[in-house]
């Protein structure tokens, strides 16, 4: 350590006259003037540029410079500090720590809070550099060092101002208990977390405080279903982790702001949103890879992930034949599909998965390198040849469905419709311009796939209306005023048990029994059983014009229930998601039970009508020749207005029957 060089007013006054001269001397003379204290301002101005740091520092520091510092000073001094490099490292300064005073700015972040608790043991530390340890502390993210801080008296009153609302329940008592601590301070905080944990606290409130300095309160809002998606949303994006996963555990937490939590790569607040009632079935998709194991677990899974957990098994070459057996016969055609490319498929389950009536189970079994010669021969029209550019006969000829200069479209479409290709007769029937015998034909198919291909041709209300004269009205509210019906108790334990079941299943037959019957039957009980409610039956009226054929439901106004009896009030459609494919088949069994009334001299002025997948439901009605599709759809959630609707056409007539 070099003592600094002696210097008198005297030494200074060569300089005055030649203030630059001064950078020409030794850098001991330098440092000399530059901490002098009656060294004037003109020769300290030279000195700040001195090439030697420590020179410029002192006279940039030196009060005839920058003015007394009354106030700041001791920050002033603490930036300089931070802004030398003495050679230290964090080793040699936590060793000096245990000796005596060590600025905290020399101490870098990487050192452990342990090392830094010592430093407030030092007896030599002074109080200032104490406090700065202490609001440093006050930072960490372990318990230990915060509750260090809490019950020090030295803490300053903001630091336990910060620490008042800690996560941590030992923190937030050892500041209660601190005898720095102000009462008020204790009072407001858990005042907060009392408002933000209570469920009847309004939306508004919620929102304040979900945006309080204090953690704890916070996280309180973050667990209360009252909080708006709003308030959920900007909680999500909170910096402390517990808020963020207490966001992802919120039972009302919307779809929304689930999918923000599912960008986060921490896996339990992944796996918080994989439980999510709310989570969407993209969600589930997206978080698919990394929660297989906890999406096992999950009840009512969407149709779509529950096929690439069975996807997953049959494509793998390990899964066993028995295994494999079951998935060729799932009702499921992904899953059947993902069967038959599995490349130990034994041929006895390929044969059958040849016959398969989706043809993309087909395409599978004709590309499984096991396919036998023979069979790969009936289906190669499913698969394209590499080795030609020829089209093969059948997409060829398909292509002339949808070419515009297609010369005599109704003759081809009729040869088409009875080819013995099914994918052939598949496309056929979804064409608009398929001729209307065709269609009524292939409404009574035994295969589901061409029912429905008749039910989704865009053309099969248009020829309804063609066919049978009628005017279509689309724009009216047609049931706005009627009353709604409150459900029995049984209905509701129903619907509460069955709704989640029948859209997990999601087939027409697991909404027809689940969802439509119950509601139906309920309708039946309102009226005490003084109508009659048929499913699954043929109605046969005119095949003529081609009122003939399956009826999902028929509610009849007589208590004959061993077979359909005038008059035939109701018409009851059930589809698994294609309400609007539905429609033109609706109307036409309608007519069919207008002209059955008719024929029995049981005529009734007004035929109604639904379409349903269950959750869905799209009225109509049939007053002579027009015809009136509803403008509003109802969801099974409005059951009440459902039932009210369903039952307006038979309290009418039994009210009329009465007079």
């Amino acid at each position: 350590m070099q003592p600094l060089q002696p210097v008198s007013g005297s030494d200074l006054q060569s300089f005055l006259s030649a203030p630059e001269e001064l950078l020409q001397q030794s850098v001991a003379l330098q440092l000399a003037v530059a901490s002098f204290h009656q060294t004037p301002r003109s020769l300290l101005e030279i000195l700040v540029n001195s090439p030697d740091e420590q020179v410029a520092q002192a006279a940039s520091l030196h009060v005839n410079l920058a003015g007394e510092l009354t106030d700041g000073w001791q920050q002033a001094v603490d930036t300089m500090l931070q802004q030398q490099q003495l050679g230290q490292n964090d080793r040699l300064a936590v060793e000096l720590l245990k000796l005596g005073p060590v600025p905290p700015c020399f101490l870098s972040e990487w050192v452990p809070a342990e090392r830094l608790i010592q430093g407030l043991r030092n007896p030599q530390m002074p109080l200032r550099y104490r406090l700065q340890l202490l609001e440093r502390l006050a930072q960490e993210p372990t318990l230990e060092p915060r509750l260090q801080v809490a019950e020090s008296p030295e803490t300053p009153s903001a630091v336990l101002e910060q620490l008042a609302g800690d996560l941590e329940l030992p923190v937030r008592l050892a500041v209660k208990f601190n005898p720095s601590c102000p009462p008020p301070l204790i009072e407001l905080v858990e005042g907060q977390h009392t408002i933000a944990s209570d469920w009847n606290t309004d939306a508004e409130q919620l929102g304040m405080l979900g945006q309080s300095r204090w953690a704890w309160v916070r996280l309180a809002v973050a667990q209360n279903p009252s909080a708006t998606a709003e308030t959920l949303m900007q909680l999500a994006g909170d910096a402390v982790y517990k808020i963020q996963l207490a966001v992802a555990k919120n039972p009302e937490t919307p779809a929304d702001v689930l999918a923000v939590l599912a960008e986060n790569q921490d896996k339990a607040i992944q796996a918080a949103v994989a439980e999510h009632r709310n989570a969407t079935e993209e969600i589930l998709h997206q978080l698919f890879p990394t929660q297989q194991q906890l999406l096992k677990r999950r009840e009512n899974l969407p149709t779509s992930i529950l096929e690439r957990f069975f996807n997953e098994v049959a494509t793998n070459s390990n899964t066993p034949i028995t295994v494999l057996q079951l998935l060729a016969g799932d009702e499921n055609s992904s899953v059947r599909t993902a069967a038959a490319s599995n490349s130990n498929l034994p041929e006895t389950i390929l044969t059958q998965l040849a016959n398969d009536e989706k043809v993309e189970v087909r395409r599978a079994v004709a590309q499984n390198p096991n396919t036998p010669a023979s069979i790969r021969e009936t289906l190669r029209d499913l698969v394209v040849q590499p080795t030609t550019r020829q089209t093969s006969p059948t997409l060829r000829g398909l292509s002339r469905l949808y070419n515009p200069s297609t010369d005599d479209l109704v003759s081809i479409l009729a040869e088409y419709a009875s080819s013995e290709n099914a994918f052939v007769r598949f496309v056929t029937l979804l064409h608009p311009l398929t001729p209307r015998e065709v269609l009524t034909q292939a409404a009574q198919s035994a295969s589901w796939l061409e029912r429905y291909a008749v039910a989704d041709n865009s053309g099969t209300l248009a020829k309804v209306r063609e066919t049978f004269q009628l005017v279509i009205d689309e724009k009216r509210n047609l049931f706005k005023d009627v009353s709604s019906i409150q459900p029995s108790a049984t209905l509701t334990t129903l619907l509460e048990e069955y709704t989640q079941l029948a859209t997990a299943i999601n087939t027409e037959k697991a909404r027809s029994e689940l969802l439509i019957m119950p509601v139906l039957t309920e309708v039946r009980r309102q009226l005490n059983y003084r109508i009659s409610l048929f499913s699954g039956t043929d109605f046969d009226v005119d095949s003529s014009k081609g009122l003939n054929g399956f009826c999902d439901f028929i509610l009849s106004g007589s208590e004959e229930q061993f077979y359909i009896k005038a008059p035939v009030m109701t018409i009851v459609e059930a589809k698994n998601e294609n309400i609007k494919g539905g429609l033109g088949q609706c109307i036409a069994t309608m007519i069919a039970a207008q002209s059955f009334n008719q024929n029995t001299q049981q005529e009734v002025k007004t035929i109604y009508g639904v379409v349903t997948s269950g959750t869905n439901w799209r009225f109509l009605m049939l007053e002579g020749l027009t015809a009136y599709i509803d403008i509003v759809e109802y969801y099974i959630n409005d059951v009440e207005k459902i039932i009210g609707i369903l039952l307006q056409p038979f309290q009418t007539a039994l009210l009329q029957a009465s007079l």
